[in-house]
């Protein structure tokens, strides 16, 4: 893996990285507001939908952990999600006390054209991209994943 040189360059680089990760920050932000607006959600009734999705089943208390929002609040966000017809619950066949979050395909599919588009930017970056770059975004991106999730749960 090819290493700058110069670790010093007047802080130009850095500079640069920083504003892009803001302005990457604020589209990101902007574009799922926009996307929860055109679902009838809050902001975080669409992310808390995407990581239901991403779980493909999760319990009310994993979605409170996963979240950081509070098990009263996740109760009325999956009460808002089921009546839209988002998500539905389900009893676990093996414990019944057990409930599961599921969600609906055939209403989160009305709505995945802008997410899609997005996999293929992702998709078109990962062919042309080299091993070593990918290898250098993922680390950034999970360095930066974790610290963003420490910085939302602390008080």
């Amino acid at each position: 893996m090819a290493k700058r040189t110069a670790k010093r360059d007047g802080g130009e680089r850095l500079n640069a990285l920083v504003a892009a990760c803001r302005e990457n920050s604020t589209a990101c932000v902007l574009f799922h507001s926009a996307a929860a607006a055109k679902m009838g959600l809050t902001p975080v009734g669409e992310k808390a939908l995407e990581v239901i999705d991403r779980f493909g089943r999760i319990t009310p208390g994993q979605l409170a952990e996963e979240t950081g929002l509070s098990g009263a609040a996740v109760t009325g966000l999956i009460d808002r999600l089921e009546e839209k017809q988002f998500v539905r619950r389900v009893r676990d066949t093996v414990d019944r006390r057990v409930v599961w979050v599921e969600p609906r395909a055939e209403t989160t599919a009305t709505f995945a054209a802008p997410f899609l588009e997005m996999q293929a930017v992702v998709e078109r970056f990962y062919e042309t991209a080299t091993d070593e770059e990918l290898a250098a975004v993922e680390r950034f991106l999970a360095v930066t994943t974790a610290k963003l999730k420490e910085l939302a749960t602390q008080e």
